[in-house]
């Protein structure tokens, strides 16, 4: 009201209710009004047009319909706006364009790495191809497993960057068998690329030249011979032949005594995963206070994350 004063003079100050009255009928803002945003000039000429627009229904309904449409539209972008600055500023999608940039660069350079399946127990050397919003494409180089990586298996991609290894897990999206016989295996963007060493992050992949041995006792006692396929000091990935692995259930509570040279480990576990198309085993590591076996299994843990990135390492 102060404001309106100013601009306007006291002189007027008796019939200026009743045309604010008149133009925020017609969707002019109160609020435009009263903070004094409006200049003189502008003001007169809404006041001028009133008169115009009691002697034109029609034109005052349009208009009063258009403050309706702008009052409605304009705070349904303010906070689209808004919420589109929420995100942005968010921790998870601060990371997602951290994650993205990294893959773009690695992409360009077309970086050397190493990808690994855990459904199919194999190994390739890859080369990063592109990287977009919601995908990463990499091509594998022709080995002995003559197989398509199936869509949503898990796969491991580490990757030497600054002589640090990276790594991450992500899943498949799809893969084409190329002319040559390369594989290009499409993966979606991973949550997130951690420095390799951080072993409570992901399961190291257990490659064929590392002579690692399991053995896996059942509930009612039967022993079987059992191939380790990926490793964490919390759980393991096993895999049996076809007969063996019938024996075995979710939530089975088994024993298991891994091998690597003079180290050994016996320990329990349990069943949390199955796959019977791999004939494998998803275990997990029940809590034990023994110094000695969480010790022992770090050891195991350690050499075989060793020999995994001495195979990236060869890469560069």
């Amino acid at each position: 009201m102060a404001g309106c004063e100013d601009a306007l003079g006291s002189a007027e100050n008796d019939g200026l209710q009743r045309q604010r009255c008149q133009l925020t009928t017609y969707g002019i803002d109160e609020q435009t009004l009263t903070g004094g945003k409006l200049p003189r000039c502008r003001y007169r000429a809404l006041v001028d047009n009133v008169s115009l627009l009691k002697s034109r229904p029609r034109l005052g309904v349009a208009i009063k319909i258009m403050g309706w449409f702008q009052n409605i539209f304009g705070s349904t972008a303010k906070s689209t706006a808004a919420a589109e600055v929420a995100n942005v500023d968010s921790p998870a999608s601060t990371e997602r364009r951290r994650v993205l940039n990294f893959l773009n660069l690695m992409a360009s350079h077309g970086q050397k790495a190493l990808v690994n399946s855990s459904q199919l127990g194999a190994s390739w050397q890859a080369a990063f191809q592109r990287s977009e919003l919601s995908e990463v494409l990499l091509r594998l180089q022709p080995n002995e497993v003559q197989a398509l990586l199936d869509p949503g298996d898990f796969c491991t991609v580490t990757f030497n960057h600054d002589s640090h290894a990276h790594v991450f897990l992500t899943t498949v999206k799809a893969s084409t068998l190329g002319d040559e016989g390369q594989v290009d295996v499409t993966l979606y963007v991973p949550d997130a690329v951690h420095t390799a060493g951080r072993r409570d992050l992901y399961r190291v992949p257990i490659l064929q030249d590392l002579p690692m041995e399991a053995k896996i006792t059942g509930p009612t006692g039967e022993v079987c011979a059992a191939s380790p396929r990926d490793i964490n000091t919390s759980g393991a990935r096993l895999k049996l032949d076809a007969v063996n692995f019938d024996q075995f259930s979710i939530g089975d509570e088994i024993q298991i005594t891994l091998e690597l040279q003079e180290t050994s480990v016996t320990q329990r576990a349990d069943v949390r995963y199955a796959d019977s198309s791999n004939h494998a085993l998803g275990v997990h590591f029940l809590n034990t206070e023994d110094p000695i076996i969480q010790q022992n299994t770090r050891i195991l843990v350690r050499e075989a994350e060793r020999c995994y990135l001495r195979r990236v390492n060869r890469l560069e």
